[in-house]
Parts: C-alpha cells; sequence; structure tokens
C-alpha cells in the first residue's frame, strides 16, 4: 500500500487522492456489497459500489469501472443503512472504529446512515 502523506501547514490534505484510497481500499476490504451515493465535485451525482481492491489503483479506479475519476474529485461519500439499488435489504455500514483510522474525514452520522466529507483544505 501506497504511503499516506501528512498533512500541510495549513491542515490541508497534501495528497487527497492518496487519502481517498486509503479509505476505499479499506472499504473494499469489509465483506459484502457496499453501495454509496457518490457526490462529485462537477455536480455529477449517483450510486455506485466501492469497487474491488484490484479495480482501485493509485489515483483513481480500473478502466473497467465506467465512470473515470480522480479520487480528488469527490466530494462526499453518502452511506445509506438500506441499498439504494435495493431499498428492502438492509445494508451493513462501514465500522466508525475503521472510519476513526482516517483522519482527512469527517463522519457524520444521520438517521438514514453516514456522511463521509474530506477536511475543508
Amino acid at each position: 500500500m501506497t504511503q499516506i502523506e501528512e498533512m500541510d501547514a495549513l491542515d490541508r490534505p497534501v495528497d487527497l487522492d492518496g487519502y481517498w484510497r486509503a479509505l476505499l481500499l479499506d472499504f473494499s476490504r469489509q465483506q459484502g456489497r457496499i453501495v454509496a451515493r457518490w457526490m462529485m465535485a462537477n455536480g455529477a451525482d449517483f450510486y455506485m459500489s466501492i469497487p474491488a481492491i484490484n479495480e482501485i489503483h493509485e489515483r483513481t479506479f480500473s478502466e473497467n469501472i465506467c465512470w473515470p475519476f480522480l479520487f480528488r474529485e469527490i466530494d462526499q461519500l453518502v452511506f445509506y443503512n438500506r441499498d439504494p439499488l435495493a431499498p428492502y435489504e438492509a445494508q451493513s455500514l462501514p465500522e466508525l472504529d475503521l472510519l476513526s483510522k482516517h483522519s482527512a474525514f469527517s463522519v457524520d452520522e444521520f438517521e438514514l446512515g453516514i456522511v463521509i466529507t474530506p477536511l475543508a483544505p
């Protein structure tokens, strides 16, 4: 796994791609499919499962993923306690213990799930 860089003097992630990559790799190691709502910097908003480990590259996903984007383009990931693609099925949320080791993100819980946002630069 790539070494994640430290925060700069203004508490901005030096390598936001690297922070997202580390978080996505941890998610992909969890058992089962995890669907998230991906809210992007360009305004795109879609649902997609967290890709498998072998699909997560240094700064983007493999060519097999439909939407090519850099990880730094992610504004928020929203995880619901119900699978948005199959709303009658419960979905395991990412474990808060797992999320706590990723200090470059804020994690907010709400009634239906959790929201993950990079800390403001």
